[in-house]
């Protein structure tokens, strides 16, 4: 699996406690112009006053802003802007009066603390954007719930940011949390739907996250951080209408360079064997075809086949210049 969310985690306070997060912590950054991708870099950011604008292909996709001290210059505020910029994946930046932004002061609240604010107008250039391939797209399933010959073929549908745009089907939105993302470690290709919380203690090395309806836990998962695969991943989920939780154990196999190859799950009591699950690459490192099978008496059932599909550079809307 590929790292979706690296830049992200930065956002939280790691503790030793189990203090969770809502998902929109991991997702990736608020795009309020535009649902353009973007990723965290380390280039110069081109900085553009009033109408200037750049002579390449570009796209507007979201306000770039800072605070800082009253007493920080013109100049230091937009040294920090262009950090910022940086951090939230944006190429270049269009700003108006710099010097009548910078000099116009803010109060918070009851405290009486004065501070500045710079804000511009993030651009993302289309040349910079090549990790559209690294963006699941679409995945076609063929399921197989019972021992019949015919499969139930679906699909379910991504947006650039990885998000799964199809759960409003109550179906699909029951497969994709009890089936797919509750074995999803931090390395997910999936952003995380809104609903789920997350936790990463840093002292103990462990991702988890549950799903929660009100204030009653339906499932938890909890990981290992990568580099101390010391113990399995344990799952558990709450059975419908129940008051007490099912607990599970996922066994996984790695290849010598790290990569997931396949997953095996164990109810721990009664104890019995669930599932087998194969996974298979595309040439880009990224999962191409997910193959699960149910294990009857020993015997191993297909019962659900994924093939995924990709975003491209294709996809992108037309620019705005």
């Amino acid at each position: 699996m590929r790292l979706f969310y690296t830049c992200c985690f930065v956002l939280l306070t790691f503790t030793s406690c189990e203090v969770y997060q809502s998902g929109q912590y991991f997702n990736s950054e608020n795009n309020s112009l535009s649902k353009i991708p973007l990723r965290p870099h380390k280039n110069e950011v081109d900085v553009f006053f009033n109408n200037e604008k750049p002579a390449k292909p570009f796209y507007r996709v979201k306000l770039v802003e800072v605070k800082g001290s009253y007493e920080l210059s013109s100049e230091q505020m937009l040294k920090r802007l262009c950090a910022q910029a940086q951090r939230e994946g944006v190429d270049a930046i269009i700003l108006g009066d710099i010097s009548r932004q910078a000099n116009t002061s803010f109060s918070s609240g009851e405290s009486g603390i004065t501070y500045q604010k710079l804000v511009g107008i993030g651009l993302k250039y289309k040349e910079r954007i090549d990790y559209m391939n690294e963006i699941l797209k679409e995945q076609e399933i063929n399921y197989w719930p019972d021992t019949i010959p015919e499969p139930k073929i679906f699909q379910m549908k991504y947006d650039m940011n990885g998000k799964n745009i199809s759960l409003k089907d109550t179906f699909l939105q029951r497969f994709f949390y009890n089936e797919i993302y509750l074995f999803e470690d931090e390395n997910s290709i999936y952003a995380p739907p809104d609903d789920w919380e997350f936790m990463i203690d840093t002292l103990t090395h462990v991702f988890a996250k549950r799903y929660m309806v009100g204030d009653i836990e339906q499932a938890k998962a909890t990981f290992q951080l990568k580099g101390y695969v010391t113990t399995k991943p344990s799952i558990r989920v709450r059975g419908k209408g129940k008051d007490f939780f099912t607990n599970y154990e996922l066994e996984r196999t790695y290849s010598l360079s790290g990569v997931l190859l396949s997953q095996q799950l164990h109810r721990l009591k009664p104890a019995a064997d669930m599932w087998e699950e194969e996974i298979s690459y595309n040439r880009d490192g990224l999962p191409d075809k997910i193959k699960r099978y149910r294990i009857e008496r020993g015997r191993k059932i297909l019962y659900f086949e994924i093939q995924n599909k990709y975003y491209t550079k294709n996809d992108l809307p037309p620019t705005d210049n």
